[in-house]
C-alpha cells in the first residue's frame, strides 16, 4: 500500500505578504502559494506535546503531506475549512519523501 492512499484531505497553503498602498503605508495580505495539495493531519496526544514543548515548538497537530511547494514557518495551511500555524518543518530521516509540520490550530 501506498503512503499516497493515506493524504485523505486536501490543503492549501498561504504566505503573508507586505507591500505598501497608495500613501506609502503598509497592506497586510496573504498569498496563495499551493493549493489541492494532498496531505494527512493528526492531533498530537498530550504526550507528544509534552516533547515537543521541551524542544521549544508549541504544536497541537501534525500535517503530513508530499507536495512539492516550499513551506517556511512564516506560512499558514487551509485544510477542510480549519486554519493552522506553521510552527516546524520535518523532514524524517533526511529522506525527501515526505514532510512532516508540526503547527497550532487557529482558534
Amino acid at each position: 500500500m501506498s503512503m499516497d492512499s493515506l493524504f485523505n484531505q486536501t490543503m492549501s497553503i498561504m504566505r503573508p505578504v507586505v507591500t505598501q498602498d497608495d500613501t506609502g503605508g503598509q497592506v497586510h495580505t496573504d498569498r496563495r502559494i499551493g493549493a489541492d495539495e494532498r496531505c494527512r493531519v493528526r492531533e498530537l496526544t498530550e504526550r507528544e506535546r509534552v516533547i515537543l514543548g521541551r524542544e521549544g515548538v508549541a504544536g497541537t497537530h501534525r500535517i503530513y503531506r508530499t507536495g512539492t511547494t516550499t513551506i517556511t514557518a512564516d506560512c499558514w495551511l487551509r485544510i477542510d475549512k480549519e486554519e493552522y500555524d506553521v510552527v516546524r518543518i520535518n523532514d524524517p530521516q533526511r529522506m525527501g519523501h515526505h514532510e512532516q509540520i508540526d503547527a497550532v490550530l487557529r482558534k
